[in-house]
């Protein structure tokens, strides 16, 4: 069975409108993946943030690292929460909670 993938709102149709034709391509290809395989899906691909849930898909294009926050929803549901352009080695505190954030919002809006 195929996984569902929501983008959170428009902030992440808006990120993906920021980024070059192959990137967006790449990105696309790789949510793609994460429809198909959900769970199954590891590294180099995704990775635990081990906060509340919180994964990262990873995309890399030449040398630019792209970052989308998600997490696992009921019912094979996977949620998009935030997409960046990573310039450091770890994720960035400020990334992780908006991504914490719209998650809870989102939570609280599906009970």
């Amino acid at each position: 069975m195929v996984w569902k993938v929501e983008l959170y709102e428009k902030d992440i149709e808006k990120f993906l409108d920021s980024l070059s034709i192959k990137e967006r391509i790449k990105v696309l290809r790789n949510i793609g993946l994460l429809e198909r395989f959900g769970l199954n899906l590891r590294k180099p691909y995704v990775i635990s943030l081990k906060i509340k849930g919180l994964k990262e898909l990873r995309i890399v294009i030449s040398r630019k690292m792209i970052r989308l926050l998600f997490f696992y929803f009921k019912e094979k549901i996977i949620v998009i929460l935030h997409g960046f352009v990573k310039k450091t080695q770890k994720t960035p505190a400020k990334k992780i909670k908006i991504a914490l954030q719209r998650m809870q919002k989102y939570k609280h809006e599906r009970r």
